[in-house]
């Protein structure tokens, strides 16, 4: 089997919908919890955020210091699944890897600095 680095210009699959719907509230039947439809995050475009987040991590010492101490703040304006946006946050290479692909080292600087790290 053949393997190479993922870049945004590499991902040329189609994009298959991945809906997010918030869970009822015990006072809420499933079409009442429904009032606002969540955006269709497509896998795709999943994959090109979490490339460019990679990427501006990559040449900015700056986010990485932001992507530490203030994740949420940092991932700000990319389009996320929440799953998306706690791998990023923790660091976890095998989700985010399963996701888009064997990431070059550049593109793993993120990642790598994160699991060195011993905050959690």
């Amino acid at each position: 089997m053949h393997t190479t680095a993922t870049t945004i210009d590499s991902l040329h699959k189609a994009p298959k919908a991945l809906v997010v719907v918030p869970p009822a509230t015990p006072h809420e039947t499933p079409d009442e919890a429904v009032t606002e439809v969540a955006p269709v995050i497509t896998l795709r475009a999943e994959r090109e955020e979490i490339l460019s987040v990679l990427e501006r991590a990559a040449s900015d010492p700056g986010y990485i210091a932001q992507l530490t101490y203030n994740p949420s703040k940092a991932l700000e304006g990319h389009t996320l699944s929440q799953a998306a946006k706690g791998a990023l946050a923790c660091g976890d290479v095998r989700w985010i890897e399963a996701r888009v692909g064997k990431l070059d080292a550049r593109l793993r600087t993120w990642l790598d600095c994160r699991l060195q790290q011993e905050i959690w």
